[in-house]
């Protein structure tokens, strides 16, 4: 768009410069020159800076494609250090479970022996009251016959 208001200025400049010298027409043309080189200078400057822009937004841009890329770097070695720390965990909890239920098995054992023991001790207390009991039944038995040869031979004694 400048490009064309500069063509149009350059137009205007040779068709001033081609018709007849008079004062004025070098005047408007001199009017027509300094306005041209203060739009080629204001041009020249603004590509300056947005060369200078351009330069400044291309560095920021490096800058921050090098940090994006050391973040990607530190996020996947993260990310690693995540799944081994979860992959130990996991192993960790297996041997823990293992020895758990191997723990387990042993309790049950002992428990079933125990429980075997106490079977047999009850069997065995059952087995010694019952001997007991006949042994008292006797006792008695032989206490009572003997109890009973006493009163006979106390009715002996009083007879006499």
């Amino acid at each position: 768009m400048q490009r064309i208001r500069i063509h149009a200025l350059l137009h205007t400049l040779s068709g001033l410069a081609s018709s007849v010298s008079t004062q004025r027409n070098l005047l408007e043309c001199n009017n027509f020159l300094s306005l041209f080189q203060t739009e080629k200078i204001e041009l020249e400057e603004k590509k300056e800076y947005d060369e200078q822009n351009i330069l400044r937004l291309m560095r920021a841009k490096d800058e921050h494609d090098a940090e994006i890329g050391a973040l990607r770097e530190a996020l996947e070695g993260a990310k690693l250090s995540y799944e081994e720390h979860c992959l130990r965990l996991e192993s960790e909890a297996n041997e823990t479970k293992a020895e758990l239920e191997e723990r387990i098995k042993g309790f049950k054992c002992l428990i079933a022996v125990s429980t075997n023991k106490i079977r047999e001790l009850e069997e065995i207390s059952e087995y010694k009251i019952h001997k007991l009991k006949k042994r008292e039944l006797r006792y008695h038995c032989f206490i009572d016959s003997h109890l009973g040869c006493l009163q006979v031979d106390e009715s002996l004694f009083f007879v006499i």
